[in-house]
This record gives structure tokens, C-alpha cells and sequence, in this order.
């Protein structure tokens, strides 16, 4: 990396741009990016208890549960009809919160109706819009 970050999980721009380049460049007929709004981003955080909510109504992040949390995303294809889809962008992120176990060393997806059938809730997210057609054509990591 050619810049010093202020946080142990950021990248430079210029690793981002190459990055990114080099997916866009690789794979022309797939999505260049996601847009996963922040609201339900959060809801995934609260589903693991790493969001707290106070009585208040304020919510406070638990930082003792981050070491052994994770949040996996897998790419997916919807072939359902909607918008967004008549150019053939039917691709997704479908995410799910984690848990790690230090027995087996593996973050184990959370799947909460498999964990308990009588849930109604899967714990399973879809809620990225692809890129296209929601894209920031003036970001520097469009390309």
C-alpha cells in the first residue's frame, strides 16, 4: 500500500481504484457494485446483538462481541421479474450475520429459522440494489 491508514480495515484509493478496475475489467457482464442501504445494514447488527437497544430507544454497540462477529456476504442471482432486471442485472448480495466458534475456528452463518424451525425470520438479508443500475458514474471507482 502506498498510503498509511487511520483504521486497520481501510484500503487506499489507489489499491480501491486498482481494485476495482480490475473486477470491472474481468467480468464486463456483472455488477460493478451494491448499494446496501445503512438502515438495513444496522438491522443485521441488531439481529446479532452487537446493536443494543437501551430503554431510552438509543441504540449502543456492544464492543466486546465484534472479535467473534461477522457479517458474510454471498453472491446470488434473483431470476425473478423487477426493476432493475430488464438488462440482465439480477445479481445480489444475499447477507447473513456470523457467530464465531473458537472450537472449530469458523464464523458459522446465522440462519435463525434453521437454528429454531419455528421462526418465521430466516436471518438471511437481500437488500443491495446493483450497480447497474444504481451506480455513482462520478466515483473514481467506476470504471
Amino acid at each position: 500500500m502506498s498510503e498509511v491508514t487511520t483504521s486497520r480495515n481501510t484500503i487506499t484509493l489507489q489499491d480501491a481504484k486498482e481494485w476495482t478496475k480490475l473486477w470491472q475489467g474481468n467480468n464486463p457482464n456483472h455488477c460493478k457494485a451494491f448499494l446496501i442501504p445503512a438502515e438495513d445494514l444496522t438491522e443485521v447488527l441488531k439481529e446479532m446483538n452487537i446493536l443494543v437497544q437501551h430503554p431510552n430507544g438509543t441504540y449502543v454497540l456492544d464492543e466486546n462481541k465484534l472479535p467473534n462477529a461477522g457479517i458474510r456476504s454471498y453472491m446470488a442471482i434473483d431470476t425473478t421479474d423487477g426493476p432493475g432486471k430488464d438488462n440482465g442485472y439480477g445479481e445480489k448480495l444475499v447477507i447473513v450475520g456470523t457467530t464465531y466458534s473458537d472450537k472449530t475456528k469458523v464464523h458459522s452463518d446465522i440462519i435463525k429459522n434453521q437454528q429454531d424451525p419455528t421462526s418465521k425470520d430466516s436471518g438471511i438479508y437481500d437488500f443491495t440494489q446493483p450497480c447497474p443500475s444504481t451506480c455513482d458514474v462520478t466515483s473514481p471507482l467506476f470504471n
